[in-house]
């Protein structure tokens, strides 16, 4: 009987989880950083006009997949298909943990409940690196939920399923969730754990390795090899902490590095070499008192940045202690956890998504931990106050996407007013702010900057457009999202070669509109 109640539980669940998935693919989503919409646009040719095989971040078979299906057919939106298919495959591993190991019908529900939101909260802004952590999570639990060495099929299946796109995915996101599972499974189960389940921990190594490896076979002999290590020793700059606090203190005064700072990087004369020196300059700065302090500092602006992030952390830390309470070995994990968490804060630039990725690994004390604390205080109003929390959150992203669709609209119409083809750049209008579904056929209107810079993808996209490099543009449109600053832009190719003439100006509510030439 109780496996009947399981299956049903599963069946529910599921079909509630497909269902509200359906129900927000067919809404405004966004993907929540840049970096997916770039990379769907390589693999969709969406940017250089035909689909390429490599998008950087993902493992290359990843991305020969998304580029076969692409040219397969534009229809569908493939790239964010395959991550909302990851997100259910998690979501659905979530459930038949929470199922298996929740003994009280209401607090096996509210957890779901609890997935459920944190699930579709992931479909409404997508980002890679939690699609591979949020399935590595489910994988490990599905693995390891129960000390029976028999696992069912079902759970062997859909745990290497999770496990093996998680490291395509984003591999490092993998690593950490794999890490935080090592430290909570030393902290409570001691090292018999690690003797016990040997054979399962082999496998996931092995797995781990060949990803890592492969992926780095196929680069290592690409023609994207000189592009891959400046775009690193760019990241060991841009993303340090120190430059940030530099930036954000007006202390780049140097114009090639404040153009750097900028994302502005094509044909700046930095090399990889400089890049280096630069990080090592860098690193002789962190270590002081002051930027000790501007960790915090840090951590703090981007907690109150991404609300919504940082409830989900708050509530999961109420829920471990209230369900399992304040165990000398769950306090272990807790410490050990946090202060590798405060050490990374300190040595890299972790943005909100890193952030709630170390807080969603406290999945794996709140499940797999023995015991349950009996508390006077009834949990009763924690399914409303999800599902409030949640309610407010939809509101806000309906009011966000209402107000990207009349950006796109005067996007539009400002773009009628171009004369001729020259090129259009951007400035602070960021690529995931676009509502239409680019391709081949119909391509992105606005070159991009950032990560792309110096990159073979780059080098095709300026070629479509009729110039070679930032240096030899004679003629582009920028359209700026309203600022007191001015335009960066033209300076920054006035840097590069020459003066510019403003041939033409508009202002709308969102935009201004510029039309350059070389004099």
């Amino acid at each position: 009987m109780e496996k009947v109640d399981k299956s049903n539980f599963l069946a529910v669940w599921g079909t509630i989880g497909l269902l509200c998935m359906l129900g927000v693919w067919f809404t405004p989503w966004r993907f929540q950083t840049n970096d997916d919409v770039i990379m769907m646009w390589l693999v969709s040719g969406a940017y250089t006009g035909t689909p390429e095989k490599y998008a950087v971040f993902i493992h290359p078979s990843l991305s020969l997949l998304f580029s076969f299906l692409y040219e397969l057919t534009e229809i569908l939106n493939w790239y964010g298909f395959v991550w909302y298919l990851i997100l259910f495959g998690a979501y659905l591993g979530m459930v038949k943990v929470i199922s298996d190991r929740i003994a009280t019908n209401f607090l096996k529900t509210s957890l779901v409940t609890f997935a459920l939101i944190i699930t579709l909260h992931f479909c409404l802004f997508p980002q890679f690196t939690l699609v591979a952590g949020w399935a590595g999570i489910a994988g490990f639990l599905l693995l390891f939920k129960d000390n029976e060495r028999v696992k069912s099929n079902f759970d062997l299946i859909l745990a290497f399923f999770l496990m093996f796109f998680a490291l395509l995915v984003r591999l490092e996101s993998f690593a950490l969730v794999g890490l935080a599972f090592g430290l909570y499974s030393i902290w409570e189960r001691r090292i018999q754990f690690l003797f016990k389940n040997w054979k399962t921990l082999t496998s996931i190594i092995f797995l781990f390795l060949l990803v890592y490896g492969s992926k780095r076979l196929y680069e290592n002999q690409s023609r994207y090899q000189e592009y891959l290590v400046f775009n690193e020793a760019r990241s060991g700059v841009i993303d340090h902490p120190v430059f940030y606090h530099l930036y954000r203190e007006g202390k780049i005064v140097e114009r090639e590095w404040f153009y750097f700072a900028r994302w502005m990087i094509d044909d700046l004369e930095i090399s990889v070499e400089e890049l280096r020196l630069k990080k090592s300059e860098l690193n002789e700065l962190l270590f002081s008192r002051e930027y000790v302090l501007k960790s915090f500092f840090r951590l703090k602006t981007i907690a109150t940045t991404e609300l919504f992030k940082s409830s989900i952390a708050l509530i999961l830390l109420l829920l471990l202690f209230y369900i399992k309470g304040g165990k000398p070995r769950l306090w272990g994990f807790l410490l050990t956890w946090l202060l590798f968490f405060l050490l990374m804060n300190y040595f890299f630039l972790l943005q909100g998504r890193v952030l709630v990725l170390f807080a969603l690994v406290l999945w794996f004390p709140l499940i797999l931990s023995e015991g349950l604390v009996r508390r006077k205080v009834s949990l009763k109003w924690l399914p409303l106050a999800l599902v409030s929390l949640f309610l407010l959150h939809l509101l806000n992203a309906y009011r966000e996407s209402e107000g990207r669709k009349q950006m796109n609209a005067e996007f539009k119409e400002l773009l009628s007013y171009m004369t001729n083809e020259s090129p259009i750049f951007t400035e602070g209008f960021f690529e995931y702010n676009y509502l239409e579904r680019f391709s081949t056929t119909f391509p992105v209107p606005a070159l991009s900057y950032g990560w792309l810079s110096q990159s073979p993808f780059q080098d095709s996209a300026f070629k479509n457009h009729g110039f070679s490099s930032m240096s030899s543009l004679n003629e582009f449109y920028l359209l700026q999202v309203k600022s007191p600053e001015k335009a960066l832009f033209p300076e920054y190719i006035e840097y590069l070669d020459g003066d510019l003439e403003l041939l033409e100006s508009k202002s709308g509510e969102f935009f201004n509109f510029f039309h350059y030439s070389k004099k």
